[in-house]
């Protein structure tokens, strides 16, 4: 189920892939005391920092060979002090003008 959650498979339900992963073993107890996912109780998650998005990319990358999220130097090209022209934009011959 690990590599489900840092896959970012149940993102839908949280963003926050390390606070599933923290509270996964906890679920699985809660769920089969409870008899089901969809019973009259709630669950009390446990608050855990998320990944960095270059952690999700890497973790991505380690388990599928390719990395779903944003790769990390897209970050960079956002934070960059010049501005930056991807390289399938650019056309021979034609002199880029920042």
């Amino acid at each position: 189920m690990s590599p489900l959650v840092e896959l970012g498979l149940f993102d839908d339900f949280d963003k926050n892939r390390q606070k599933i992963l923290v509270n996964l073993p906890n679920l699985f107890v809660f769920v089969e005391e409870l008899g089901g996912l969809f019973a009259d109780a709630s669950y009390s998650w446990t608050e855990a920092d998320d990944f960095s998005e270059a952690e999700k990319f890497y973790k991505e990358q380690e388990l599928i060979g390719v990395g779903i999220s944003a790769h990390p130097i897209q970050t960079l090209a956002k934070q960059a002090l010049y501005p930056t022209t991807a390289i399938a934009t650019l056309t021979e011959g034609v002199k880029q003008h920042f």
